[in-house]
């Protein structure tokens, strides 16, 4: 039923009957072109709307594209979203998947070795000893490692030109030996009183003394008993290591009359 009246409507003179007959009926005597244009209009907009409650699939062109560009919008757009969803769980996988390294220290990892250590009892490093003995206390420890550096690279110089096996030695490796490795007493003792004379000096000038409200100085006791304190420490210190250069000095008279 629907399809006859479908094709009737699409053929012109058919269209143009039905119109002047529907305004004849609606009582109009004299039927002018304007009215038949107008009713013709009417006539295309009842169709479409005669066709969409009829459920016939007569639809524009333009409203086909239409309907086209919204079903690939939709689908694209829940295609980006489908994607987007699979690749942060796949990197949430991943992340569970992977824990963390764990950095271990290796157990057989080679060691490094002092050479230093290595010829303790070799003639060379006696000599370099002797230097640390004598100087200790009465020279800086840059100008003690100069002197060894310079002891030993003159008694190993040959030693390389003969084609021996001779380790390479530095001011690093020189002065970790004897600071972390070998202990001199007369230089510990040395440092120790250094030590004590500058923490006397800071004590001096940070918290010996103090104003109060009526803008006097007043001393403060703890400060002194810690100044007191150090004093001790460094004349006990100072004794002991007068005792050492002592020892030390009659060594070396007793080696200069025996040479």
């Amino acid at each position: 039923m629907f399809e006859d009246g479908a094709e009737q409507s699409s053929t012109p003179s058919v269209k143009f009957s039905r119109i002047r007959k529907r305004l004849q009926e609606a009582g109009a005597d004299v039927v002018e072109a304007g009215d038949i244009d107008n009713a013709f209009l009417a006539e295309g907009d009842y169709d479409k709307e005669f066709c969409k409650m009829s459920g016939d699939d007569i639809s524009s062109e333009e409203e086909e594209e239409s309907d086209d560009d919204d079903a690939h919008q939709t689908s694209g757009a829940k295609r980006t979203r489908e994607l987007s969803d699979t690749d942060e769980s796949d990197t949430d996988e991943a992340e569970t998947r992977t824990p963390p390294k764990k950095w271990k220290r290796r157990k057989n990892a080679p060691k490094v070795k002092c050479a230093l250590c290595e010829l303790a009892t070799s003639s060379l490093v006696k000599a370099m000893d002797s230097v640390m003995e004598k100087l200790a206390g009465k020279a800086g420890d840059r100008h003690i490692t100069d002197m060894q550096l310079q002891i030993f690279e003159r008694r190993v110089k040959p030693l390389r030109l003969e084609g021996r096996d001779i380790p390479n030695i530095n001011e690093k490796i020189i002065r970790l030996h004897y600071r972390n490795h070998c202990v001199n007493v007369i230089r510990s003792v040395a440092e120790d009183i250094h030590t004590v004379e500058l923490a006397e000096r800071t004590l001096r000038r940070s918290g010996l003394c103090s104003k109060d409200d009526d803008d006097e100085k007043r001393l403060h006791s703890q400060a002194v008993n810690d100044l007191h304190k150090l004093s001790r420490t460094k004349l006990d210190l100072l004794k002991f290591f007068n005792t050492l250069e002592k020892a030390r000095k009659e060594e070396e008279l007793n080696g200069t009359q025996n040479n």
